[in-house]
């Protein structure tokens, strides 16, 4: 099986969340990616810490296509009977918009030694 992330590229770009603001301002908090800050990786550090993030059901209906084992793997016509039942499962399972997706942020700092 090939995976070709390249025919998920569209809804990638469209439907996957980027890092939340909360991330910038925690990192802010840490005195970590200031302008003119240079890294030095050396004193590691890790966090992580859950989010909901808001999806229409078309959102997260591109968002499960960019899947590797979905988009990326499998053929148009498979993908394409993937989301029809998906929008069936959403509609008559949660059928409010928009969805409240936990998502997980993880984060590696590391601290030039004093």
């Amino acid at each position: 099986m090939t995976v070709d992330f390249g025919r998920t590229a569209v809804d990638y770009a469209a439907h996957r969340a980027g890092f939340p603001e909360e991330l910038f301002r925690r990192l802010g908090d840490m005195g970590v990616g200031l302008q003119g800050q240079r890294v030095v990786f050396t004193g590691l550090e890790t966090f992580s810490f859950d989010v909901d993030i808001p999806y229409s059901h078309e959102a997260w209906r591109g968002r499960m296509r960019t899947c590797n084992g979905i988009g990326a793997t499998l053929p148009g016509p498979v993908v394409a009977d993937f989301d029809n039942a998906l929008a069936r499962m959403l509609a008559s399972t949660f059928p409010q918009e928009p969805l409240a997706v936990p998502h997980r942020v993880w984060a590696l700092i590391a601290r030039s030694p004093a």
